[in-house]
């Protein structure tokens, strides 16, 4: 059950959610890739209730919107591995807090032994509640690989409405 991945730290909560054996689209070198992922990308940064933040379950964010459980973020991970690649494009649509975005990054882009980014992905959010585009973009910046990312435009967010039209345009950003 997914609700006992819980953890009292990030690394916790991912080895746990690892270990339950939910995600089955993988095989142990994916498994591995986002694991990593997923512990570099620090979720109470993305969350409101920091003493909640390594629970497995979703949580309200403000604006009438949520955070997903952690289980569903590696589930979508789980999912996206056999299309994304080092120099990948991803476009996250309803990015909300921000965390997927950070996790996304990580995925689609490559580090050196240094740390650095050796070849950069690129992950364009959008999300309809502009105020919810301005908090995920603070708590991108809260973590130095990810502000790197978003100051070299590795990372974007948007406030668009795709039912208003305004989705096109952050499309043809990405696939030109």
């Amino acid at each position: 059950m997914a609700w006992r991945c819980s953890g009292k730290t990030n690394a916790e909560l991912i080895g746990n959610l690892m270990k339950s054996k939910i995600l089955q689209n993988s095989n142990e070198s994916q498994l591995e890739q986002i694991s990593v992922a997923m512990q570099a990308v620090d979720r109470a940064h993305f969350v409101t209730d920091k003493s909640a933040a390594y629970t497995d379950s979703p949580q309200a964010i403000g604006h009438g919107a949520t955070i997903s459980a952690p289980h569903m973020h590696a589930y979508a991970a789980d999912h996206l591995l056999p299309f994304l690649r080092p120099g990948s494009k991803v476009l996250d649509i309803g990015s909300g807090s921000g965390y997927l975005c950070a996790v996304l990054h990580h995925l689609v882009s490559s580090h050196g032994d240094d740390g650095k980014v050796a070849v950069p992905g690129k992950v364009i959010g959008i999300d309809h509640i502009p105020e919810l585009v301005d908090w995920s973009l603070q708590n991108l910046k809260q973590d130095e690989r990810t502000r790197s990312a978003v100051e070299a435009k590795q990372i974007e967010v948007h406030a668009g409405d795709g039912r208003l039209g305004k989705f096109s345009s952050v499309f043809r950003q990405i696939y030109g």
